[in-house]
């Protein structure tokens, strides 16, 4: 029984491109592309503080990161028959006491709307206590 209930809700941050959303460690991003797009079209660099998309020439977003990330860890996948564009992106440092991102982007572009951004609080502390329990029943 998982006295947790769903507690791996996401709660996503529709964008004009797509949208993205986090876990205690993790964020996630989906770009939706031209259906058809080939690897060849996407270039996606990070450092541990920027990110750049462009895809078939165009930038997609572009500029520095809501706070810090392991940039050689990202991983992105073309899905849906080339339609859609999943980036991986890996926060630096978690250390289990930070607060969910606010926006993607650290001028706040791509923000959470007030109440998103509360229920991903309480996704978020959800997933803190049950990785907190995990850890003491191991």
């Amino acid at each position: 029984m998982d006295i947790f209930g769903d507690s791996n809700l996401i709660v996503p941050c529709e964008t004009e491109w797509g949208k993205w959303w986090q876990t205690l460690e993790e964020v996630h991003v989906e770009v939706n592309v031209p259906k058809g797009t080939k690897s060849k079209e996407v270039k996606v660099d990070a450092t541990n503080t920027d990110i750049t998309c462009i895809v078939a020439g165009k930038t997609i977003f572009s500029g520095k990161l809501f706070k810090k990330i392991k940039g050689s860890e990202l991983i992105w996948s073309l899905e849906d028959g080339g339609a859609l564009l999943n980036i991986l992106l890996v926060k630096l440092n978690y250390a289990g006491g930070e607060d969910p991102w606010p926006s993607l982007m650290g001028d706040f572009r791509y923000k959470f709307e007030q109440n998103a951004y509360e229920e991903m609080k309480k996704s978020t502390e959800m997933e803190k206590l049950k990785e907190q329990v995990m850890n003491r029943s191991i």
